[in-house]
């Protein structure tokens, strides 16, 4: 992530210079010159974020450029389908980076559809959701011994047609987005009626696995995209084979990559214990994974909300109207007084602040600030001491929309998280986002605290070592312990400690002061401080740091003889 924070500048400036160049050439075709040079700051896109890490990101980005490439080897324009893909395509690439500098996770999956989508447009093989992960998934028809012991049904050629053409109606009812959840219990029923035509075995299990993931998207527990129903379309010929040859239902169809997708997807999909898709995941032992596609589904649709920095913006200003309506609080709880001047523009406040919120999709928040600007009303003429009883609940409700945008800002909470508004929900963000405030003034502090030992050093150096200059390293070195050791955190708490008996120890004993000695003994306390304040850093920007930049300073602090324990 620190990496990505390092580039991220520059690498917006060249996405929006690709996407301008990409649009010259679309605008005029002939100008083959800007596809060139959209493709060239495509490809140092693509490096980047190869060297960094943002796996998602960069294979996105080198699929682009790979588009772009063959267009301009083949000498002739995208067509309109390459060219609508590879335009949303670049909308999406710089939200997505947006998004995984705000939440510090790339989750390639997100990309996935809108990848495949560009690999379609250019007659290349879509990427199956599994291979992206780099999962190992069984082939489950021929790695497990689950059975439904039923009798079958004599199956005929006709019956056998009948179920395909049902299956091929709600696929390309699918295909064509018309009665999305209709088309799909077509699929459905005409899955669960060839099932009963197979004797137990490979093949049951095969089309039984099959049966469960439509059974999934029946029920919303999976969401359609374009790599998901090009799954399903080849579950259309393998039944089409079958019709046309019922001697071979026992046979398991010819597509392990499909059976090893359909078999992730069953495994991300939260299925519910009581439905089809559960009660086969219970009896035939499938076990759930921890990441679900309801989470991915949702990241995506934050990615596509409005924009990080346009949120961050509108929550900053809001946070300014918070203070104006607290300062207006603070003026009734002193005069007492609940005229309609004072009182009003206090309501007017949490109106506003209600709109701006349902603006932003949070409905909740939004309900939240009408109901205090209605209570807000409600003074207006009253006595004195109802005014008082009063005025502490708009108070608290006014933190709480304050300290609910602040983890939102913060990516802490998500607009799911504020539905259900109990008390004890209130009291926990209020409380924890508290804390988070309070944290992040620890390390912003504790990073200048650092800086300011760190050129206290220097002037140590530069002044021909008067001893003067650092008099104080320790005392500002201990300062910033005891805050961590409040917060309980253990290992830089004992790396500080180790800094300042050095320090200590280095003002006080006179054999150290040679020049040669002191300045080599100080670099060397300077590479721990830079590792504590880039562990800061991290901290203050990300709320989490490395621990690896903690073990250099703790390698640094040994070779001055200050070894840290090892804490369990």
């Amino acid at each position: 992530m620190s990496s990505l924070d390092l580039v991220s500048s520059e690498l917006n400036t060249t996405l929006d210079q690709a996407t301008d160049a990409f649009e010259e050439f679309i605008s005029d075709p002939e100008r083959f010159e800007a596809l060139k040079i959209c493709a060239e700051l495509t490809w140092q896109v693509a490096g980047t974020l190869s060297l960094i890490q943002i796996h998602g990101a960069h294979l996105l980005a080198d699929n682009i450029y790979q588009a772009l490439n063959k267009s301009l080897t083949a000498g002739k324009a995208p067509g309109a389908k390459q060219a609508e893909a590879l335009s949303t395509s670049f909308f999406v690439l710089p939200r997505y980076l947006e998004s995984v500098s705000a939440r510090k996770t790339d989750v390639p999956l997100m990309l996935l559809p809108q990848i495949n989508e560009i690999r379609m447009a250019h007659g290349e093989d879509v990427i199956l959701e599994h291979q992206q992960l780099g999962l190992t998934v069984p082939r489950f028809s021929e790695s497990s011994t689950f059975t439904v012991n039923i009798k079958p049904v004599p199956a005929d050629a006709e019956t056998l047609k009948r179920l395909r053409h049902m299956y091929q109606v709600g696929l390309l009812g699918v295909l064509r987005n018309s009665q999305v959840a209709l088309h799909l219990r077509l699929m459905n029923r005409a899955l669960q009626r060839f099932c009963g035509f197979l004797p137990p075995g490979a093949a049951q299990r095969f089309w039984l696995l099959a049966n469960a993931v439509v059974d999934c998207l029946v029920e919303r527990k999976l969401a359609l995209n374009s790599t998901r129903v090009r799954s399903f379309a080849r579950l259309d010929k393998a039944l089409r084979e079958l019709a046309a040859t019922p001697s071979e239902l026992g046979k398991i169809p010819e597509m392990p990559e499909i059976e090893r997708e359909l078999y992730h997807l069953l495994t991300i999909s939260g299925a519910e214990s009581e439905s089809v898709a559960g009660k086969f995941m219970n009896a035939a032992g499938i076990i759930p994974l921890t990441l679900l596609d309801k989470d991915i589904q949702a990241d995506l649709q934050r990615m596509f909300g409005p924009g990080l920095d346009a949120m961050s913006t509108v929550i900053r200003e809001l946070h300014s109207e918070l203070r104006n309506a607290m300062d207006i609080l603070e003026i009734l709880m002193q005069s007492g007084r609940c005229d309609a001047d004072e009182v009003l523009p206090l309501e007017k406040i949490l109106v506003q602040l209600s709109g701006v919120l349902r603006v932003l999709g949070l409905n909740t928040l939004a309900d939240y600030s009408a109901q205090h600007g209605m209570l807000a009303t409600g003074l207006v003429g009253r006595d004195h001491a109802h005014v008082q009883q009063v005025l502490p609940q708009i108070a608290d409700g006014i933190l709480f929309i304050d300290n609910s945008l602040s983890k939102l800002e913060r990516n802490q909470l998500t607009a799911d998280e504020l539905e259900d508004l109990t008390p004890a929900r209130q009291l926990a963000i209020s409380s924890s986002s508290q804390l988070e405030t309070s944290k992040l003034l620890v390390y912003k502090e504790s990073e200048a605290g650092i800086s300011l030992a760190k050129r206290a050093i220097n002037a140590y150096v530069e002044s021909e070592f008067d001893i003067g200059h650092i008099y104080n390293v320790g005392t500002t070195l201990n300062t910033i312990r005891g805050a961590f050791q409040l917060l309980s955190m253990g290992r830089i708490t004992d790396v500080l400690s180790a800094a300042v008996k050095f320090v200590n120890k280095f003002i006080q004993s006179n054999d150290m002061h040679s020049p040669d000695r002191a300045q080599q003994l100080l670099e060397t306390l300077a590479d721990a401080l830079i590792s504590v304040e880039y562990y800061l850093m991290e901290l203050s920007r990300h709320q989490r740091a490395d621990e690896e930049l903690l073990v250099l300073a703790e390698e640094s602090l040994a070779a001055l003889g200050y070894k840290v324990k090892a804490r369990a």
